[in-house]
């Protein structure tokens, strides 16, 4: 542990509420848990804090019901601050090329052509009628 990190007490802990922390401290078995001391928590605080994204300039996050479910869609934009060797690990476990993203991409693209249609027809009979 870092000598200028503060030891996380358990009030601190308790104050993390909504912190990756506390949801992954909560999941684990009561007796696990009191056998924690204050610099285990304090160390498993840290690597947790560490696991969190950052702020980005491009943060968009929608829900979409369709049908019975609802789905998410989380668009992030901003610097890239990660190493080259955990990029490349990250597109060998999360491909661009599957089933979902090119559903997604389908989608996308007719709903655009859809769209950009309906605008260019209303916009033509707008003209035709002066």
């Amino acid at each position: 542990m870092a000598p200028d990190t503060a030891v996380l007490t358990d009030a601190a802990a308790e104050e993390d509420s909504g912190g990756l922390f506390t949801t992954l401290f909560n999941q684990l078995p009561q007796g696990l848990r009191d056998s924690f001391s204050a610099e285990q928590k304090a160390a498993l605080s840290e690597a947790a804090e560490r696991c969190t994204w950052g702020k980005h300039p491009t943060d968009v996050r929608l829900t979409i019901p369709l049908f019975s479910k609802r789905y998410y869609v989380v668009l992030l934009a901003g610097e890239e601050r990660r190493s080259r060797e955990r990029i490349r690990a990250e597109r060998r476990s999360r491909p661009l090329a599957t089933g979902g993203n090119i559903a997604l991409l389908v989608g996308l693209v007719t709903a655009g052509t859809i769209f950009g249609s309906l605008i260019w027809t209303l916009l033509f009979i707008w003209f035709l009628s002066f």
